[in-house]
């Protein structure tokens, strides 16, 4: 994989050698997540070595105050307290991590 900090913006999807049609696609399936409620934000980067073809953000990075655990629903904050995605938001992984160690144990 291309040190991060080596990666240039492909002038097209074609120049990455990526097609056009299929990341637009990844973009449109990206955008229908947080629609579909499966997460309140996403972020997507795509390339092939040093190109990067395709960074796009969708959905919340703040939007809930708190988990009403009786109403098994996140309690929305007011609308123009929401924060949107960004390519450079961070997320927090930490739950997912345990997956992927135990994966690689598992593998080991």
């Amino acid at each position: 994989m291309a040190d991060a900090a080596k990666l240039r913006r492909a002038p097209s999807a074609g120049h990455a050698g990526l097609c056009p049609a299929e990341l637009a696609a990844l973009r449109d399936d990206v955008d229908a997540l947080p629609v579909r409620g499966w997460c309140s934000g996403v972020v997507v980067a795509a390339g092939r070595g040093p190109w990067l073809a395709l960074e796009h953000a969708a959905g919340w990075a703040v939007r809930y105050s708190a988990y009403d655990p009786e109403a098994d629903a996140g309690v929305e904050l007011p609308r123009e307290r929401w924060e949107p995605v960004t390519p450079r938001t961070l997320f927090d992984l930490a739950s997912l991590t345990k997956v992927f160690t135990a994966l690689a144990a598992m593998r080991q």
